[in-house]
């Protein structure tokens, strides 16, 4: 396949605009990576290959920046369906590439390519992790009345109507040949996937911390050859004021909120204040501090890959945790939903961490690596950066002392793990006056110590 021809060809693309960003908390489209809107990105990417771009909005005076048509929903508040249905009757082609537009990193190349599968198809659609992607997929003008047909009966599914039309599956072993899957179908939902976003961009990295290997599947007394993916590790040695501190293997993202949460779990540094610079640079972190920095002798901990320390894990030294923080475990559950919502890479894979910090109403930032207590340091770097406190942080993995300590020193009043605790680590909780739960499910939990946190239990 000629992933580089640029000749503009017969579709139409549509941008639906029309989300209420709830979990945003701003209008998607809007926000600016690169000094660019992410809709001005999509745009730019597709004018090249189409003379028919226009926006679903009903919010057209956002746009009037832009020099394209824009339309609003003939089925109001029917969602990313309506979309569809409104994109189709205005388009001028037979042909038309609906797209969202909270996808900063589409690829015009792609469209081109799922253009060329879409002939003799009512939908050409993507399958990405074993689900459809119907916002970034073809369809064919002739099934809006179908569509119609399904508003009429007031559904608001997006793929309700699949069934009643034919489909072409573009698989994601298929695509992924070609195209990077990961950056392709990545959406900004939370301000969470906006600072991913940014790092991309500006490292360029990969947006997952998983690779894509063959193997040879073995069940019933019989072989076959298929695809999985496996998570990621790096190993990235770090310097302190251009002295060598320490290798650490983890997966090689978010790592600017790694080496701060890192340098703020031992000790190195109190506040991002502390920290002047910080490089990445040929899988080395650099990082420069405001003062002169003596390496101490590290502690060996129950940690990933033979973990170290460079704090004494003593309880008299750990601070108590001044909190008004109280949440209903009705609260909790629900943040444990949106939680495991977002982090699919485990599902996917299996191996893979992930940590978050929430407040009671959503999920701030979540982050996921090969060990869990770099997930961690993930999570407190973004916090540290961004002067966030009275957060509860959730972690897949156990809780080991060393964990505990990390979310004390940060003044973390509660920590939720999907697993258990050790005995340590319910003792520095217990002793910090940190809530400490384990064995976090959608309905059930142990609450190891400090319940007074916990408005309701039922």
């Amino acid at each position: 396949m000629d992933s580089k021809i640029v000749e503009k060809i017969n579709f139409s693309i549509a941008i639906l605009a029309g989300g209420k960003s709830s979990r945003m908390g701003q209008e998607k489209s809007l926000i600016e990576l690169n000094g660019k809107t992410m809709i001005e990105r999509i745009v730019e990417e597709f004018s090249s290959v189409s003379d028919d771009i226009f926006i679903i909005t009903n919010k057209e005076e956002l746009y009037s920046f832009l020099n394209i048509e824009k339309y609003q929903d003939i089925y109001k508040d029917f969602g990313p369906l309506g979309g569809i249905h409104s994109a189709l009757k205005h388009s001028t082609n037979q042909k038309v590439l609906v797209i969202s537009c909270d996808m900063p990193f589409v690829d015009k190349d792609f469209a081109q390519y799922l253009f060329g599968q879409s002939t003799d198809y009512d939908v050409t659609v993507p399958v990405y992790r074993g689900s459809y992607e119907p916002l970034f997929a073809i369809y064919d003008k002739k099934i809006v009345d179908v569509i119609e047909s399904y508003l009429e009966k007031n559904e608001r599914k997006i793929i309700s109507f699949y069934p009643d039309v034919k489909v072409k599956k573009i698989e994601e072993e298929e695509i992924s040949e070609w195209f990077d899957c990961e950056l392709l179908f990545f959406n900004v939902n939370t301000p969470s996937d906006l600072e991913y976003a940014k790092q991309i961009l500006k490292l360029k990295l990969n947006i997952s911390p998983l690779e894509r290997i063959k193997v040879s599947n073995y069940k019933d007394g019989l072989f076959e050859n298929s695809k999985v993916f496996v998570p990621c590790e790096e190993e990235i040695d770090i310097f302190v004021n251009n002295n060598f501190f320490v290798s650490s293997r983890l997966s090689p993202t978010h790592l600017t909120e790694y080496i701060k949460g890192f340098l703020f779990s031992e000790g190195v540094v109190a506040s991002k204040d502390d920290i002047k610079d910080i490089k990445i640079i040929n899988k080395k972190l650099f990082v420069e501090l405001a003062y002169p920095f003596n390496k101490q002798d590290m502690i060996l901990t129950s940690g990933c890959f033979g973990g170290k320390s460079f704090r004494r894990m003593r309880k008299q030294n750990l601070p108590k945790i001044k909190s008004d923080l109280k949440v209903s475990l009705e609260t909790i559950f629900k943040r444990l939903r949106d939680f495991l919502h977002t982090n699919n890479l485990y599902r996917i894979s299996g191996g893979i961490h992930a940590a978050a910090l929430s407040t009671k109403d959503s999920l701030l930032f979540l982050c996921e690596d090969i060990g869990r207590h770099s997930a961690v340091d993930k999570a407190i770097g973004w916090a540290l950066e961004k002067e966030i406190s009275d957060v509860f942080l959730f972690v897949t993995g156990r809780v080991s002392s060393e964990m505990a300590m990390k979310a004390i020193y940060f003044g973390i009043p509660i920590i939720v793990s999907m697993t258990a605790a050790s005995n340590v680590a319910i003792d520095f909780c217990n002793f910090s006056n940190v809530t400490l739960i384990g064995y976090a499910k959608m309905n059930s939990c142990k609450i190891y110590t400090n319940r007074e946190r916990i408005l309701e239990v039922f």
